[in-house]
């Protein structure tokens, strides 16, 4: 179920206004030049019925969201906030009395488009969705970060670099920055430097940006997919076979 709700500024703009495209980001995430600012609004509850859509508590979106700015994407966000109501359908027309939206708590993440790239917008972005819509990913990350802080021998992966890998727990996802039948290359602290940090990319799709390797073989790619998503195989494991298998197709 896509539960995607965002914000906008528009370059020259006072005000936001909410993404009419209640599908996903189609609206403007190939088109961030246009924008100042993007606000995600992570809601609780749907906007329509009241029923909750949000199975993490406050406690794990708050350590996903602090590992993805430790990990080095900026951004800012905010808990206990109301989501702004939309009022006009794609189109432009009122919305009927049956699609008027309740009030409806979020939290909010907030970037910055005037100081940092569009990538760092973007990936930004697509995490925060998988918190709803490909949520195997989103515990895949969070499994990885606490099995490396409670392992007696750190891994020394960056924090953006647990990600990628945790993406094959759903590869190819929409719009964001998996691929099919390979992998995506580990950017270390240089790389996400060069790739995501200073970038100069406007208006590009984000999985064409990030290095991948070449296609690999579907069984043991399909194999590592399982472990990845498997709740009982320890983080050393997967990333010894990750890396074994990136330098196989590289």
């Amino acid at each position: 179920m896509y539960y995607t709700y965002y914000s906008v500024l528009r370059k020259g703009a006072q005000t936001t206004e909410r993404s009419t495209n209640m599908a996903c980001y189609a609206q403007w995430v190939h088109t961030l030049s246009a924008l100042d600012k993007v606000i995600v609004h992570l809601a609780l509850t749907q906007p329509l019925t009241g029923n909750s859509i949000l199975e993490y508590s406050k406690k794990e979106v708050f350590r996903y969201l602090r590992a993805l700015q430790r990990a080095g994407f900026k951004f800012t966000f905010s808990a206990d906030n109301l989501m702004p109501k939309m009022t006009k359908d794609y189109y432009g027309k009122d919305l009927p009395l049956d699609k008027q939206e309740r009030d409806t708590k979020c939290y909010n993440i907030e970037i910055d488009l005037t100081k940092y790239s569009q990538i760092n917008a973007q990936i930004v972005m697509f995490c925060v969705r998988f918190l709803h819509e490909m949520p195997k990913i989103a515990d895949a990350f969070l499994r990885f970060l606490e099995d490396d802080r409670l392992a007696k021998k750190k891994s020394g992966v960056q924090i953006f670099d647990k990600m990628l890998i945790a993406m094959l727990a759903h590869p190819g996802s929409g719009h964001s920055f998996g691929v099919y039948s390979a992998y995506n290359v580990l950017l270390e602290k240089e790389g996400f430097k060069r790739v995501i940090v200073d970038s100069k990319v406007i208006n590009q799709i984000t999985s064409k940006q990030l290095p991948k390797t070449r296609g690999c073989t579907q069984s043991v790619y399909t194999d590592l997919c399982n472990k990845v998503r498997a709740t009982n195989t320890p983080f050393a494991e997967i990333l010894k076979v990750y890396k074994e298998e990136c330098v196989k197709y590289m």
